[in-house]
């Protein structure tokens, strides 16, 4: 990834987040560095009483493991969460973990296959995370988070 790139893509998740003031907070952490390709963070926007944020990515011959996180908020009631995932190769898995580290949700897709799931969970305040796991996969995935 270009040095260009890198710093234009962090202007943006900034202004993105402070757009967001008061609100809950998304973000994608890398555990370990694969490249990604065409990744489309969209750190959340406010719907009402809601906040909804979507990541879409498509990743090629990845063998890595990508975190996910919610900040929920205490006033916020209860979190949906939508998962698309096209496998074309290898294997994909994902866990859910609440901010008391319990394992809230996990599933597994395989290549050639395509999984559409959701998801509804009472709202525990602190940070929710979504641990996805590439083992030489290429593919696309689509997650949203609701929290009301």
């Amino acid at each position: 990834m270009t040095r260009f790139f890198r710093i234009l893509v962090f202007l943006l998740l900034v202004g993105a987040m402070l757009l967001q003031v008061g609100c809950c907070c998304f973000c994608v952490t890398p555990v370990r560095r694969n490249p990604i390709i065409n990744r489309l963070p969209n750190l959340g926007s406010l719907a009402g009483d809601r906040f909804v944020s979507r990541t879409t990515a498509s990743f090629a011959d990845l063998d890595d493991t990508r975190v996910l996180e919610l900040e929920v908020r205490p006033d916020r009631t209860h979190i949906d969460i939508q998962a698309r995932m096209q496998v074309n190769e290898g294997s994909v898995r994902w866990r859910l973990i609440d901010p008391q580290g319990r394992l809230r949700w996990q599933g597994a897709s395989v290549q050639r296959r395509t999984i559409r799931d959701q998801q509804r969970f009472e709202a525990i305040p602190g940070t929710w995370q979504l641990e996805i796991e590439f083992s030489d996969a290429s593919g696309e995935y689509e997650i949203e988070w609701r929290a009301r």
